[in-house]
């Protein structure tokens, strides 16, 4: 009992850490949320932990209205993950997605510290194996692991949606005044949208990773794209209110 009780605290505290880890997106509130010189505004301090938080309640909320397949061991599997996938951080913080981290030296970085906040889970192996399939967006016969992939994206960008519902669109032209510049990625995005809010942007990246899987898994893709010009719909009203989306949703 005493060894089990301290672990869960021990796992308890690790996973606490992630309070402390801003998003590179909108924790500084930010690198695209606000205008860099002026001061910073602490009740938009986005971290880990409501991102992590929030990647369930999506999944959750995907799981239950549409029915993919997945038994129950997998929907568990699914949120369980998602509330440990970015521990990670914890240690150096959140880097950015945005073209200027390779891929492999982010996965690399981030799952040596992974490893560290996982020791001792019961589940610690299939987390350990779930990892670097999930920074991969995992391979094409794992649906489960690009579906988790695709939610923790997704989240990402339905939380740019939100702050420009609320007034406070992400623009990226201030990323400036916190990484330096825009990225390639960036300015892609920028040129493929013909918009420079965060929510365009971001939401472009992410349609472009659905568009690698679409032969294999059609369903996930049209689930994963009308969420985003739902997201868009809702904000900004419209007969065409994500031009750039090339979707008509369907009924």
């Amino acid at each position: 009992m005493r060894n089990k009780v301290l672990k869960i605290i021990e796992l308890y505290f690790k996973h606490c850490k992630g309070d402390m880890v801003l998003r590179a997106g909108n924790g500084y509130c930010g690198v695209y949320d606000f205008n860099p010189e002026q001061p910073l505004d602490t009740n938009f301090r986005e971290n880990d932990t409501m991102h992590t938080c929030h990647c369930v309640y999506l999944a959750m909320l995907i799981m239950n209205f549409f029915n993919l397949g997945f038994n129950e061991d997998e929907k568990l599997r699914a949120i369980e993950f998602l509330m440990v996938h970015d521990l990670g951080e914890s240690k150096y913080g959140d880097i950015p997605d945005d073209g200027r981290q390779s891929g492999f030296n982010k996965v690399d970085i981030e799952f040596i510290v992974f490893l560290e906040c996982i020791k001792g889970h019961p589940r610690e192996n299939l987390l350990k194996d779930y990892f670097p399939l999930f920074e991969a967006y995992g391979d094409e016969k794992n649906r489960l692991v690009r579906f988790i992939k695709f939610c923790d994206k997704l989240e990402a960008v339905l939380r740019s949606f939100f702050y420009e519902f609320i007034g406070r669109p992400g623009l990226m032209t201030n990323k400036d005044g916190k990484f330096g510049a825009l990225t390639e990625q960036d300015e892609a995005g920028i040129k493929a949208t013909g918009s420079i809010y965060q929510a365009d942007v971001w939401g472009y990246h992410l349609y472009c990773k659905l568009k690698q899987f679409k032969h294999e898994d059609e369903e996930l893709y049209d689930i994963f794209c009308n969420l985003i010009w739902a997201a868009a719909y809702t904000v900004r009203g419209g007969k065409d209110p994500i031009p750039w989306l090339p979707i008509a949703p369907a009924a």
